[in-house]
């Protein structure tokens, strides 16, 4: 009787110690699997913050480039317009692209305000970049029409009569409208990425425990955004 006490007791301690290392063994799986989660979404986090920061930038210096040109002085008498002002970019940027899983790290992380605020930041990017390549074949081919063209300075002088100008007038007037469409542009969308960047550093410092602090070369006046607002509204 007392052997089999003893193998039952033995049994019930064997079978408590297995089933104490098996939750143990679960415990770490589980521990494992979710720190692994959480380096994937920490990697998710720093490639928006990247990309974000990306985006920024180019916004900021496609509008200093043009910028710059609208406010380049001429000389006495001649209008300073945007097609005789401002050139292409030498090097324009490349487009930059939102993977649906940095999306998805948003939505995980339940704030669906920055999920609205990017979820085409990176098309209205890639749409300037397009409006860029636009300019600098519609200047090219309206210069190719133009006799005795020369450079000045930074600007473009030419010698047109009324005639060849009213021809090409429709022309000069689609770069016009490119470059300011283009600088426009750059002033909401880098608000709207400053503003981003902002709440995504203090989302993922307190939910992913990532403590980035992104500083940003703000090359844009105050007088343009509060602009830019008015017209929004």
């Amino acid at each position: 009787m007392d052997q089999f006490l003893s193998a039952i007791a033995g049994a019930i301690v064997g079978g408590g110690i297995a089933f104490a290392v098996q939750m143990y063994a679960l415990r770490e799986n589980r521990k494992q699997r979710e720190e692994e989660h959480l380096r994937v979404k920490q990697a998710l986090a720093r490639s928006l913050l990247f990309k974000l920061s990306k985006l920024y930038s180019d916004f900021q210096s496609i509008y200093t480039h043009i910028d710059e040109g609208l406010k380049r002085e001429v000389p006495e008498g001649q209008n300073n317009e945007p097609w005789t002002s401002v050139r292409p970019l030498a090097n324009p940027p490349e487009k930059i692209a939102f993977s649906s899983e940095e999306m998805g790290l948003l939505l995980e992380l339940k704030d669906d305000g920055l999920f609205n605020s990017l979820f085409s930041l990176d098309v209205v990017h890639g749409a300037l970049v397009e409006v860029l390549k636009n300019l600098q074949v519609e200047r090219d081919r309206l210069f190719s029409q133009m006799p005795h063209r020369s450079l000045g300075g930074a600007n473009v002088q030419v010698a047109l009569n009324r005639e060849q100008v009213l021809a090409l007038r429709p022309q000069m007037e689609l770069i016009n409208y490119l470059v300011r469409t283009a600088h426009e542009w750059c002033v909401r969308d880098a608000r709207t990425a400053s503003d981003a960047l902002a709440q995504l550093q203090e989302l993922f410092r307190g939910k992913l425990n990532l403590n980035y602090k992104i500083e940003l070369l703000k090359t844009i006046p105050d007088e343009h955004r509060e602009e830019d607002e008015r017209v929004a509204e």
